[in-house]
Protein backbone atom coordinates (compact mmCIF):
# COMPACT_ATOMS: atom_id res chain seq x y z
CA UNK A 1 0.00 0.00 0.00
CA UNK A 2 1.15 3.64 -0.98
CA UNK A 3 0.85 6.79 0.82
CA UNK A 4 -1.68 8.71 -0.65
CA UNK A 5 -0.14 12.53 -1.81
CA UNK A 6 -2.88 14.49 -0.38
CA UNK A 7 -2.44 15.30 3.43
CA UNK A 8 -4.51 14.31 6.15
CA UNK A 9 -7.16 16.91 7.36
CA UNK A 10 -9.23 16.51 10.36
CA UNK A 11 -12.55 16.71 9.36
CA UNK A 12 -13.98 13.67 8.81
CA UNK A 13 -16.46 12.25 6.07
CA UNK A 14 -17.79 9.56 4.91
CA UNK A 15 -17.86 9.32 1.52
CA UNK A 16 -19.85 12.39 0.58
CA UNK A 17 -21.65 13.02 4.19
CA UNK A 18 -19.78 15.75 6.34
CA UNK A 19 -19.54 14.59 10.08
CA UNK A 20 -21.43 16.88 11.83
CA UNK A 21 -20.49 15.81 15.10
CA UNK A 22 -16.75 17.24 14.06
CA UNK A 23 -18.24 20.55 13.41
CA UNK A 24 -19.59 20.78 17.06
CA UNK A 25 -16.29 19.91 18.32
CA UNK A 26 -14.64 22.36 16.24
CA UNK A 27 -16.55 25.34 18.13
CA UNK A 28 -16.45 23.84 21.41
CA UNK A 29 -14.14 23.57 24.05
CA UNK A 30 -11.11 22.07 23.29
CA UNK A 31 -11.38 22.18 19.61
CA UNK A 32 -9.75 24.31 16.97
CA UNK A 33 -10.12 25.53 13.30
CA UNK A 34 -6.91 25.74 11.23
CA UNK A 35 -6.43 26.55 7.28
CA UNK A 36 -3.96 23.82 6.92
CA UNK A 37 -4.60 24.32 3.23
CA UNK A 38 -5.45 26.41 0.61
CA UNK A 39 -8.30 24.12 -0.07
CA UNK A 40 -8.41 22.25 3.25
CA UNK A 41 -9.77 23.36 6.47
CA UNK A 42 -8.23 21.45 9.78
CA UNK A 43 -10.64 20.63 12.98
CA UNK A 44 -8.55 19.22 15.69
CA UNK A 45 -11.11 18.05 18.43
CA UNK A 46 -8.85 17.47 21.98
CA UNK A 47 -11.74 15.48 23.54
CA UNK A 48 -10.01 12.76 25.59
CA UNK A 49 -10.96 9.03 23.83
CA UNK A 50 -12.92 10.80 21.25
CA UNK A 51 -12.00 9.87 17.66
CA UNK A 52 -8.66 11.16 16.43
CA UNK A 53 -8.18 12.82 19.29
CA UNK A 54 -4.57 11.64 19.59
CA UNK A 55 -1.92 11.74 22.48
CA UNK A 56 1.25 12.54 23.22
CA UNK A 57 2.62 8.72 23.33
CA UNK A 58 0.79 7.66 20.61
CA UNK A 59 -0.81 9.45 17.68
CA UNK A 60 -0.46 12.89 16.64
CA UNK A 61 -0.63 15.29 13.78
CA UNK A 62 0.87 18.43 13.25
CA UNK A 63 1.57 20.99 10.50
CA UNK A 64 5.19 21.24 9.19
CA UNK A 65 6.03 24.21 6.80
CA UNK A 66 2.20 24.23 5.87
CA UNK A 67 2.65 20.26 5.47
CA UNK A 68 0.05 17.95 7.52
CA UNK A 69 2.42 15.09 8.96
CA UNK A 70 0.73 12.15 11.06
CA UNK A 71 2.99 10.31 13.20
CA UNK A 72 2.87 7.40 15.74
CA UNK A 73 4.67 6.54 18.71
CA UNK A 74 7.48 9.37 17.65
CA UNK A 75 7.26 8.06 13.71
CA UNK A 76 5.72 9.43 10.50
CA UNK A 77 3.05 7.53 9.29
CA UNK A 78 1.05 8.20 6.18
CA UNK A 79 -2.07 10.29 6.88
CA UNK A 80 -3.90 8.17 4.53
CA UNK A 81 -3.52 4.32 2.51
CA UNK A 82 -4.82 3.15 -0.46
CA UNK A 83 -7.86 1.03 0.06
CA UNK A 84 -7.56 1.15 3.78
CA UNK A 85 -8.52 4.56 4.83
CA UNK A 86 -7.14 7.78 6.78
CA UNK A 87 -5.32 7.49 9.43
CA UNK A 88 -7.15 8.16 13.56
CA UNK A 89 -4.70 9.88 15.78
CA UNK A 90 -6.72 8.41 19.05
CA UNK A 91 -5.64 4.85 18.07
CA UNK A 92 -3.77 4.33 15.53
CA UNK A 93 -5.56 2.89 12.97
CA UNK A 94 -6.32 3.53 9.36
CA UNK A 95 -10.44 3.16 8.76
CA UNK A 96 -12.49 2.73 5.90
CA UNK A 97 -15.81 2.33 5.41
CA UNK A 98 -16.87 -1.14 4.81
CA UNK A 99 -19.07 -1.71 1.67
CA UNK A 100 -20.97 -3.51 1.52
CA UNK A 101 -22.30 -3.20 4.84
CA UNK A 102 -21.99 -6.57 6.46
CA UNK A 103 -25.25 -8.24 7.03
CA UNK A 104 -27.95 -7.47 9.97
CA UNK A 105 -26.94 -10.13 13.24
CA UNK A 106 -23.22 -10.19 11.60
CA UNK A 107 -20.65 -9.91 14.39
CA UNK A 108 -19.22 -6.64 12.88
CA UNK A 109 -22.17 -4.92 14.05
CA UNK A 110 -20.81 -5.63 17.89
CA UNK A 111 -24.75 -6.23 18.88
CA UNK A 112 -25.81 -2.97 16.85
CA UNK A 113 -29.24 -3.12 14.45
CA UNK A 114 -28.34 -1.17 11.33
CA UNK A 115 -31.15 0.40 12.11
CA UNK A 116 -29.94 2.43 14.75
CA UNK A 117 -27.29 3.92 12.58
CA UNK A 118 -23.72 4.22 12.61
CA UNK A 119 -21.61 2.22 10.18
CA UNK A 120 -19.06 -0.52 10.37
CA UNK A 121 -15.61 -0.01 9.45
CA UNK A 122 -12.66 -2.35 8.28
CA UNK A 123 -9.55 -1.34 10.28
CA UNK A 124 -5.99 -1.50 10.06
CA UNK A 125 -3.58 -0.30 13.68
CA UNK A 126 -0.11 0.42 14.10
CA UNK A 127 0.74 -1.59 17.00
CA UNK A 128 2.63 0.83 19.86
CA UNK A 129 6.06 1.32 18.79
CA UNK A 130 5.84 -0.70 15.35
CA UNK A 131 5.78 1.42 12.08
CA UNK A 132 4.11 -1.67 10.56
CA UNK A 133 0.00 -1.92 10.19
CA UNK A 134 -1.58 -5.45 11.16
CA UNK A 135 -5.31 -5.90 10.63
CA UNK A 136 -7.82 -5.45 13.18
CA UNK A 137 -11.36 -6.85 13.47
CA UNK A 138 -13.99 -4.67 12.13
CA UNK A 139 -15.77 -2.00 14.08
CA UNK A 140 -18.76 -0.67 14.66
CA UNK A 141 -18.79 3.32 15.09
CA UNK A 142 -21.80 5.57 15.73
CA UNK A 143 -19.55 8.10 14.07
CA UNK A 144 -17.05 8.11 11.23
CA UNK A 145 -14.04 8.11 13.07
CA UNK A 146 -11.80 11.40 12.52
CA UNK A 147 -9.56 11.74 9.31
CA UNK A 148 -9.11 14.12 6.04
CA UNK A 149 -12.61 13.66 4.20
CA UNK A 150 -12.42 11.43 1.46
CA UNK A 151 -12.53 12.97 -1.74
CA UNK A 152 -15.82 12.94 -3.95
CA UNK A 153 -15.81 10.59 -6.47
CA UNK A 154 -18.55 12.64 -8.39
CA UNK A 155 -16.24 15.69 -8.99
CA UNK A 156 -12.83 13.48 -9.76
CA UNK A 157 -15.03 11.43 -12.41
CA UNK A 158 -16.01 15.12 -13.81
CA UNK A 159 -12.11 15.80 -13.60
CA UNK A 160 -11.25 12.67 -15.64
CA UNK A 161 -14.08 13.14 -18.12
CA UNK A 162 -12.87 16.83 -19.10
CA UNK A 163 -9.07 15.95 -19.12
CA UNK A 164 -9.99 13.22 -22.52
CA UNK A 165 -8.99 14.80 -25.58
CA UNK A 166 -10.57 14.39 -28.78
CA UNK A 167 -9.23 15.08 -32.17
CA UNK A 168 -10.57 15.61 -35.35
CA UNK A 169 -10.24 12.81 -37.71
CA UNK A 170 -9.53 13.28 -40.80
CA UNK A 171 -12.10 11.60 -43.89
CA UNK A 172 -11.35 9.08 -46.14
CA UNK A 173 -13.71 7.28 -49.14
CA UNK A 174 -12.39 5.29 -51.72
CA UNK A 175 -12.82 3.63 -54.77
CA UNK A 176 -12.72 6.79 -57.30
CA UNK A 177 -11.96 6.98 -60.54
CA UNK A 178 -8.45 8.95 -60.30
CA UNK A 179 -9.45 9.96 -56.81
CA UNK A 180 -13.07 10.96 -57.82
CA UNK A 181 -16.07 8.98 -56.82
CA UNK A 182 -19.14 8.54 -59.55
CA UNK A 183 -22.89 8.70 -59.36
CA UNK A 184 -24.07 5.28 -57.85
CA UNK A 185 -20.93 4.07 -57.00
CA UNK A 186 -20.67 1.97 -53.50
CA UNK A 187 -18.27 4.41 -51.83
CA UNK A 188 -16.21 3.39 -48.55
CA UNK A 189 -16.68 5.74 -45.75
CA UNK A 190 -14.09 5.24 -42.68
CA UNK A 191 -11.40 7.92 -40.28
CA UNK A 192 -8.38 6.85 -38.45
CA UNK A 193 -9.61 5.84 -35.24
CA UNK A 194 -6.07 7.01 -33.64
CA UNK A 195 -6.86 10.70 -34.92
CA UNK A 196 -9.87 10.95 -32.62
CA UNK A 197 -9.52 10.26 -29.25
CA UNK A 198 -6.30 10.53 -27.79
CA UNK A 199 -4.69 6.95 -26.14
CA UNK A 200 -6.81 4.72 -25.62
CA UNK A 201 -9.63 7.35 -24.87
CA UNK A 202 -9.36 6.74 -21.21
CA UNK A 203 -8.09 9.20 -18.16
CA UNK A 204 -7.57 8.56 -14.80
CA UNK A 205 -7.47 11.28 -11.74
CA UNK A 206 -6.37 9.86 -8.63
CA UNK A 207 -6.52 12.28 -4.78
CA UNK A 208 -6.58 10.25 -1.43
CA UNK A 209 -6.75 6.83 -1.94
CA UNK A 210 -9.40 7.23 -4.48
CA UNK A 211 -9.04 6.38 -8.19
CA UNK A 212 -11.36 7.10 -11.14
CA UNK A 213 -10.84 5.84 -14.64
CA UNK A 214 -13.05 7.87 -17.31
CA UNK A 215 -13.45 5.94 -20.51
CA UNK A 216 -14.81 7.05 -23.46
CA UNK A 217 -16.48 4.43 -26.22
CA UNK A 218 -17.65 5.36 -29.86
CA UNK A 219 -21.38 4.97 -29.69
CA UNK A 220 -21.95 6.03 -33.51
CA UNK A 221 -20.86 7.99 -35.95
CA UNK A 222 -23.26 10.53 -38.30
CA UNK A 223 -21.80 11.17 -41.80
CA UNK A 224 -23.21 14.04 -43.59
CA UNK A 225 -22.84 13.65 -47.47
CA UNK A 226 -24.18 17.32 -48.38
CA UNK A 227 -26.55 15.72 -50.94
CA UNK A 228 -29.27 15.06 -47.74
CA UNK A 229 -30.09 16.85 -44.81
CA UNK A 230 -30.10 12.70 -43.50
CA UNK A 231 -27.02 11.72 -42.42
CA UNK A 232 -25.61 8.29 -42.95
CA UNK A 233 -25.26 6.21 -39.25
CA UNK A 234 -22.34 3.88 -38.88
CA UNK A 235 -21.15 1.96 -35.53
CA UNK A 236 -17.60 2.08 -36.45
CA UNK A 237 -14.98 4.06 -37.87
CA UNK A 238 -15.54 2.58 -40.56
CA UNK A 239 -13.22 0.28 -42.94
CA UNK A 240 -10.14 1.57 -44.75
CA UNK A 241 -10.84 0.47 -48.26
CA UNK A 242 -7.86 -1.40 -49.94
CA UNK A 243 -7.54 -2.09 -53.84
CA UNK A 244 -8.17 -5.99 -53.41
CA UNK A 245 -11.72 -5.46 -52.37
CA UNK A 246 -12.63 -4.36 -55.60
CA UNK A 247 -16.70 -3.13 -56.34
CA UNK A 248 -17.51 -5.02 -52.66
CA UNK A 249 -19.32 -2.97 -50.19
CA UNK A 250 -18.19 -1.70 -47.70
CA UNK A 251 -18.99 -4.30 -44.42
CA UNK A 252 -19.69 -1.17 -42.00
CA UNK A 253 -20.19 1.91 -43.54
CA UNK A 254 -20.67 3.15 -47.12
CA UNK A 255 -22.63 5.36 -49.19
CA UNK A 256 -24.02 6.43 -52.93
CA UNK A 257 -24.56 9.08 -54.01
CA UNK A 258 -27.11 9.73 -56.86
CA UNK A 259 -26.13 13.15 -57.89
CA UNK A 260 -22.75 15.10 -59.10
CA UNK A 261 -21.29 17.81 -57.28
CA UNK A 262 -21.16 19.30 -60.46
CA UNK A 263 -23.43 22.28 -59.22
CA UNK A 264 -21.83 23.04 -55.63
CA UNK A 265 -19.61 25.74 -54.78
CA UNK A 266 -15.65 24.39 -56.21
CA UNK A 267 -17.57 21.39 -58.01
CA UNK A 268 -17.51 18.95 -54.79
CA UNK A 269 -19.59 18.20 -51.42
CA UNK A 270 -18.70 18.76 -48.63
CA UNK A 271 -18.41 16.16 -46.47
CA UNK A 272 -18.32 16.05 -42.13
CA UNK A 273 -18.86 13.24 -39.37
CA UNK A 274 -19.92 13.98 -35.78
CA UNK A 275 -18.73 11.08 -33.28
CA UNK A 276 -20.90 10.19 -30.24
CA UNK A 277 -19.00 9.37 -27.47
CA UNK A 278 -20.50 7.56 -24.38
CA UNK A 279 -17.91 7.92 -21.50
CA UNK A 280 -18.23 5.88 -18.15
CA UNK A 281 -16.18 6.22 -14.50
CA UNK A 282 -14.93 3.48 -12.92
CA UNK A 283 -14.14 4.24 -9.30
CA UNK A 284 -11.73 2.09 -7.48
CA UNK A 285 -11.01 2.99 -3.07
CA UNK A 286 -14.52 4.71 -2.47
CA UNK A 287 -16.91 1.69 -2.19
CA UNK A 288 -19.62 1.61 -5.02
CA UNK A 289 -20.86 4.75 -6.52
CA UNK A 290 -22.78 4.94 -9.18
CA UNK A 291 -21.47 7.50 -11.70
CA UNK A 292 -23.55 8.44 -14.12
CA UNK A 293 -22.12 8.30 -18.03
CA UNK A 294 -21.63 10.93 -19.75
CA UNK A 295 -22.44 11.60 -23.49
CA UNK A 296 -20.14 13.62 -25.97
CA UNK A 297 -19.59 14.30 -29.25
CA UNK A 298 -16.93 15.50 -31.42
CA UNK A 299 -16.08 16.57 -34.94
CA UNK A 300 -14.23 15.71 -38.07
CA UNK A 301 -12.56 17.69 -39.96
CA UNK A 302 -14.24 18.86 -43.24
CA UNK A 303 -13.76 16.93 -46.41
CA UNK A 304 -14.14 18.39 -50.23
CA UNK A 305 -15.22 15.41 -51.97
CA UNK A 306 -15.89 16.02 -55.77
CA UNK A 307 -18.55 13.15 -57.40
CA UNK A 308 -18.76 12.93 -61.23
CA UNK A 309 -21.32 11.31 -63.22
CA UNK A 310 -20.66 8.05 -64.65
CA UNK A 311 -20.25 8.47 -68.43
CA UNK A 312 -22.15 5.67 -70.42
CA UNK A 313 -20.46 4.45 -74.18
CA UNK A 314 -22.15 3.92 -76.93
Amino acid sequence: MRAASRPVACLALMVGTLMTGSQALADGPGGGVSQCQTDVICVEAHDPGSPGSGSAQGGSRTTTGGKEVCRWYGQEVPCALDDAGWFNAADGCYYRRADPQPAAGDPAWMGHDPSEGGAVYNVLCYPPGSNTVTGAPPRWLAEPPAGDPPPDPAQLAAEAMSEIVFGKPALHTAPGKDGKPLVGMGLWLWYDPAEAVSGDGSKAVRAGGVTVTAKATLQYVEWYMDDSPDPVRCTSPGTPYQAKYGGAESPDCGYRYTTSSADRPGEAFTVSAILHWRIDATIQGAGTHPIPPEDRTSDSQLLQLPVGELQVLN
